[in-house]
């Protein structure tokens, strides 16, 4: 009786050790060739914007300034904003590219320099209650003019 006992509770604390090692291998992220660094696009907790998504993409398309180029190469209907959100809740880098996967930003069309200066912070992902470097991915329909 006591040798089942002693084989039951051994077996218990190897498989909560196993859980625990697991829950933990659960926190690694994949590389995002797009920032060419190792971020979250899942965890326990995404990024919060204060006032939600609603906010942020007015923010986004208040702030977001069309270059003479950009209005000299047509109007833009379909983007897709990839937002880089530090471990602080600070967005560190945008990208913007068209439905032809062209980066906007790169090829002159769009600034976004008020766009970082101007944006409130998220409140960090979590992974295992640890705040975690966490990529967005925002696609929005917009008419320009």
């Amino acid at each position: 009786m006591k040798k089942r006992l002693f084989l039951w509770l051994t077996g218990l604390i190897i498989l909560c050790c196993f859980q625990a090692s697991f829950a933990q291998n659960n926190c690694e992220a994949p590389y995002d060739s797009l920032f060419q660094r190792h971020l979250f696009i899942i965890s326990e907790q995404k990024p919060e914007y204060p006032g939600g998504f609603s906010q942020l993409r007015k923010h986004l398309l208040k702030h977001l300034k069309i270059t003479q180029k950009g209005l000299r190469a047509g109007p833009f209907s379909r983007l897709t904003f990839f937002l880089l959100i530090e471990k602080n809740g600070k967005v560190s880098q945008v990208k913007i590219f068209d439905y032809q996967n062209k980066d906007l930003v790169k090829a002159g069309m769009v600034t976004i320099n008020t766009l970082l200066k101007k944006m409130a912070r998220f409140k960090p992902g979590k992974c295992g209650n640890k705040p975690v470097t966490y990529k967005i991915t925002l696609p929005m329909y917009i008419r320009w003019g």
